[in-house]
C-alpha cells in the first residue's frame, strides 16, 4: 500500500456537459436518497460486494479511506466490519470522531455485472468497541465473509506458523456503523487521464504517474452539513500544475476543505491488491490554489 501524505491540491470543477448539463463521466441516472435504511436495491450491492472504502476523520482532519469489507446485520440495520490492532488507524479515528462513510463502488467479483451495478453511499456513525476480538463468537459472520469472498484467507487460521507469527492479524477491534443516510448512485462512465508527462519530478509528478495506473479513483471529503461522503470519480489534467481536476456527479453534495484520493484495485478473489491514498484540500468551483498544506 502506498501512500503519500505531502502537499496536494485537487481542483474540483463542475462542468456541464453538451447533452443535457450531465457532468462528464456519470451516466444520466439521478442520486437516489434512501434514508437511514437498505433498500433493496443497495442492500443487494452491500451484501455482494467484496469490499467498500471506509472513510474516517483523521487527527489531522482529512477525511481518509480505506478498502475494507464487512457484514450487514439486518436485525438490527448495522454495519460492521473489524480491523487488526496491528493496523489500528480506523479504531483510533472512529474513537476521536465518530462520523464515517462507507461507499460500496467497485463490483469487481461480485457478479452482479460492472456496467449496471449501482454505487452504495452509507453516511453514519461509527462506535468501536474496547474489548478485543480474538474468536469468532458473536462476530462469526465477519470471518464467514471474509473467508467466503477471499479463499486465499483460509490458509491463515490453519497454518500453524502463520498463526504464531501473525497471531495480530486475528486479534480484531470491532466497528459498528449506524447509517444515517443511504444514497444510490449510477457508476462511473469514464476513466483518469491525469498526463504523467505534465507534472515533473516532484511529489505531484509521483502521485499523477501513480494514479494513471488506475481506471478511477474515491474521493473522501464534507458535505455542506459537515458529514463525510464519498463518491468515485474520473481526474484530468488543468492548465495549472498544481492539481487535478475532479469529475463530479450532478447533485453531489461537496464543499471546499480537507480531502484525500484512493485509488485501488483487487481481482476476482479479493487478492492482489492494490493501493494508493494522496491527501490535500478540495477546492469547489476554482481554478486557481495554492499548495495544500494537509498531512494524513
Amino acid at each position: 500500500m502506498v501512500s503519500s501524505t505531502g502537499e496536494i491540491l485537487f481542483a474540483i470543477r463542475r462542468e456541464a456537459a453538451a447533452n443535457g448539463g450531465t457532468s462528464p463521466g456519470h451516466a444520466t441516472l439521478a442520486a437516489m436518497t434512501v434514508g437511514p435504511g437498505l433498500s433493496d436495491s443497495a442492500r443487494e450491492v452491500v451484501e455482494n460486494y467484496r469490499t467498500c472504502e471506509f472513510l474516517t476523520v483523521a487527527k489531522s482532519g482529512v477525511p481518509i479511506a480505506w478498502p475494507t469489507n464487512g457484514v450487514f446485520r439486518p436485525e438490527s440495520g448495522t454495519l460492521v466490519l473489524s480491523t487488526s490492532i496491528a493496523w489500528p488507524h480506523k479504531a483510533h479515528n472512529v474513537r476521536r470522531d465518530g462520523r464515517v462513510a462507507m461507499l460500496f463502488s467497485d463490483p469487481t467479483g461480485c457478479g452482479l455485472g460492472s456496467g449496471s451495478a449501482s454505487q452504495v453511499l452509507v453516511q453514519g456513525t461509527a462506535i468501536c468497541a474496547r474489548q478485543l476480538s480474538i474468536a469468532p463468537g458473536p462476530d462469526a459472520d465477519l470471518w464467514r465473509r471474509i473467508f467466503a469472498i477471499q479463499p486465499s484467507a483460509q490458509k491463515y487460521p490453519f497454518n500453524p506458523f502463520i498463526r504464531r507469527v501473525m497471531d495480530m492479524y486475528f486479534m480484531r477491534l470491532i466497528i459498528t456503523i449506524t447509517p444515517d443516510a443511504v444514497t444510490v448512485r449510477p457508476p462511473i462512465a469514464t476513466r483518469t487521464k491525469v498526463g504523467t508527462d505534465r507534472h515533473g519530478d516532484g511529489i505531484l509528478g509521483d502521485v499523477a504517474r501513480e494514479l494513471s495506473t488506475y481506471q478511477t479513483s474515491v474521493l473522501s471529503a464534507f458535505d455542506s452539513d459537515g458529514r463525510p461522503t464519498m463518491t468515485r470519480v474520473s481526474l484530468r489534467p488543468i492548465a495549472s500544475t498544481e492539481g487535478f481536476a475532479v469529475d463530479l456527479p450532478d447533485g453531489f453534495d461537496v464543499t471546499s476543505g480537507p480531502a484525500s484520493l484512493l485509488s485501488h484495485s483487487h481481482n476476482d478473489e479479493l487478492w492482489n491488491l492494490r493501493g494508493f491514498v494522496s491527501g490535500g484540500t478540495l477546492v469547489v468551483d476554482d481554478v486557481h490554489f495554492p499548495l495544500g498544506k494537509n498531512r494524513l
